[in-house]
This record gives structure tokens, sequence and C-alpha cells, in this order.
């Protein structure tokens, strides 16, 4: 993976456990200073057949509840994490219920998730994911009715 990042605080890899992608300070947010003529990417290693990754922006991690503590986004992807993979989709359900729930279901700021997996096949052994029950299972289509009436054909 290789990433230039604008203003975003780094992205997540979900795999065995959780852990913060940190190539290097983020550029200024796009528009607020002119870029340097030369913007080369950080390189931030390899995502693994069946890791995760989740890009995100401040308004997870600055999410505070009443006493004003902020939301515990390692924590939270840690559990993400602690199981087998998940679908995405089930990453940012599981993730933006814990924020509901840490916020009292009062999000003051804004806030993006984009959660992302590799699930290419495993050239290795060692590295191949098992199937993931509750996804759809990509393979041949066939129509929704392949077979016919009973009564076609037949005259009355």
């Amino acid at each position: 993976m290789r990433a230039l990042n604008c203003g975003h605080p780094w992205p997540y890899r979900l795999g065995r456990g959780a852990a913060r992608l940190a190539a290097g300070e983020p550029l200024p947010p796009l528009g607020t200073v002119p870029l340097p003529a030369s913007l080369p990417p950080y390189r931030c290693g390899r995502l693994l057949p069946g890791e995760t990754l989740v890009l995100h922006t401040d308004g997870a991690e600055d999410a505070r509840d009443s006493a004003g503590r902020f939301f515990g986004l390692p924590e939270a992807l840690t559990r993400a994490a602690s199981g087998p993979p998940l679908p995405p989709a089930a990453v940012v359900r599981q993730l933006h219920s814990a924020l509901l729930r840490h916020t009292g279901g009062r999000v003051t700021d804004d806030m993006a998730l984009l959660v992302l997996r590799n699930d290419r096949p495993a050239t290795d052994e060692r590295d191949r994911v098992p199937p993931q029950s509750g996804e759809p299972v990509l393979g041949p289509t066939r129509p929704a009715s392949s077979h016919r009436p009973c009564h076609e054909g037949r005259g009355r």
C-alpha cells in the first residue's frame, strides 16, 4: 500500500488485532495551503489476504461522551478484529453502534468510515482466509428460476 494523507488520521489495519498505519506526518488538509510540487507517497506495507483497512475522519477519534472522554477507537477496532474477519459492512455497523453508545446517540462532528478488505485468495497456505458466514458467495450465476413449470409443454 502507498498513501498520501492530506489532513486525516492514518488508517488502521485489522488482522490479528488492530494496528495504526503510521507512515509519517499527514500533509495539511486539501485547500488550506498550497501542496508541495512533489508528493512522494508513503509506503505502508502490504494488506494481506483477509486483512481489513479502516479509513476514518477525525470525527471518529474526537467523539466524546457526556463527561468529555474521547471515544476509544483503537479499543473498538481491536474488538472488531478479535474474532473471525468481519465483512466490511459489519465493521462499520459495529463501530457506528459503539460510537453512538459512547456519545449517548449524539454525534457532534462530521464523521466518515471507509472499510476495505482484501478478499484475494492467498498464494501461501498460511495466508488463506476461511469463507465468511453471512456473505454472498461469488461464483457462476443462473437465472432465478432454472426449472420449467410442471405443466409446461403438456396439453389440457
